[in-house]
């Protein structure tokens, strides 16, 4: 079981379950807090590791909203007991079509929900709020080494490196950790 969250002010959760993929926009701290009590005690989260400076085009409030929500996650999951994995955003988005450096917000969000369609097509629901967190998810999947096929079938991947983990929380950008 495997659960992504983006923590952005329009963010959601893309929550895997061993068959099925499930998305939530965050609307509400209690409709997160509800989600988690419903996933399995062995889920591990991948939580969207905020920079503490995003843009000059980023306002303030937006800026303090994603770092209360990523706040907000990680209190939770960590009183949950859930294992957490931060995943900078240059990480999870290598390899996405169409993307580039300074692109804006509107048009990036745009390729970014493209991108998700495109490797879920079956999938409902994907929206600007949860598709960073169902390609944060696909990453996931990726990394260890979980195909979640639109079919419902399930494969083993081979080939990619397992997840190296130094702790309770995994930085997957930390220094060191970057492309091992």
């Amino acid at each position: 079981m495997l659960a992504a969250f983006d923590p952005g002010k329009g963010g959601g959760v893309a929550y895997y379950d061993g068959t099925e993929v499930f998305l939530y926009p965050f609307k509400t701290e209690s409709t997160y807090l509800e989600i988690m009590e419903g996933f399995d005690r062995n889920t591990k989260a991948l939580v969207e590791d905020v920079p503490s400076y995003v843009s000059s085009a980023t306002s303030n409030s937006s800026s303090f909203k994603l770092g209360y929500n990523m706040g907000f996650i990680m209190g939770a999951l960590r009183a949950y007991a859930f294992s957490v994995d931060l995943i900078g955003p240059k990480v999870w988005q290598k390899g996405q079509t169409g993307l580039k450096p300074k692109q804006g917000y509107t048009e990036r969000k745009r390729l970014l929900k493209d991108n998700a369609i495109r490797l879920y097509p079956r999938l409902k629901g994907i929206t600007n709020a949860t598709a960073d967190a169902l390609l944060i998810l696909h990453y996931g999947l990726k990394r260890h080494n979980i195909d979640a096929s639109t079919d419902g079938a399930l494969h083993q991947r081979h080939g990619l490196p397992p997840v190296k983990s130094w702790g309770p929380i995994f930085r997957e950008d930390a220094p060191g950790n970057a492309g091992d």
